[in-house]
């Protein structure tokens, strides 16, 4: 018996020498990889799964980025600052006291003399006249005499009246005292009280002998009646 029948021996294949390796034959070319090498990567967006279950937001471009806190605030603050300044000019220009006249009330009475106040009945009304005192505009000048049966005033109203000392000086009444509220003097040897009121002189003289003491009251009787305060 050969060698070849014998148990354990390997059999060559038929065709094939035995000693010769069998390598199956590559279906696509081995790839070259060296350190510059690189390997291109799918750009990942919002189309496209970053990881599983989870997509990313990706901005979009040329988009302007928010403003911060401290420039809206700096915003508002010019803003409110404007509004300030523009009703702050517009009080000063459309409105206040006019200089000389500190007294000036926003809303001005009528010029015109009451029937009656008190006892005392409107006699003879003068017309209103025109009058222009030392560094100020032209006035009005309303008068009418008065007579509670016994004794006879004249009550005199004028606007726009100057400074107190001004209105004495033009009206050449001399020696003025306070007599409560009132400043009171004489023209001419008669008694005369006067008080400038929401830009208004308002003016009582007697005609007879009456005193400072009696013809001051009659200054506040006026005006409220007048002005309605």
């Amino acid at each position: 018996m050969s060698d070849s029948g014998k148990p354990g021996a390997p059999r060559p294949r038929r065709g094939i020498p035995a000693d010769e390796e069998v390598f199956a034959e590559p279906t696509q070319p081995p790839v070259d990889l060296d350190d510059t090498a690189v390997i291109p990567r799918a750009r990942r967006s919002a189309q496209s799964p970053s990881e599983v279950g989870e997509w990313k937001n990706v901005p979009k471009s040329g988009g302007k980025p928010p403003l911060p806190l401290w420039v809206k605030t700096a915003g508002i603050g010019a803003v409110v600052a404007l509004l300030v300044l523009a009703a702050w000019l517009g009080s000063s220009l459309g409105g206040g006291h006019s200089p000389g006249n500190p007294t000036q009330s926003s809303e001005q009475w009528e010029l015109k003399l009451p029937q009656q106040v008190g006892d005392y009945i409107a006699g003879i009304q003068s017309s209103p006249s025109q009058l222009t005192p030392a560094s100020q505009t032209p006035s009005t000048l309303v008068s009418s005499e008065y007579s509670n049966g016994s004794e006879q005033i004249v009550v005199q109203l004028m606007r726009p009246a100057p400074e107190l000392p001004e209105f004495l000086k033009y009206f050449e009444i001399v020696d003025a005292v306070e007599v409560g509220q009132a400043s009171c003097g004489t023209i001419d040897g008669k008694s005369t009280c006067v008080r400038i009121l929401d830009s208004t002189a308002v003016v009582v003289s007697g005609k007879n002998d009456q005193t400072p003491d009696a013809l001051a009251p009659l200054v506040d009787q006026f005006y409220s009646a007048v002005s309605g305060k």
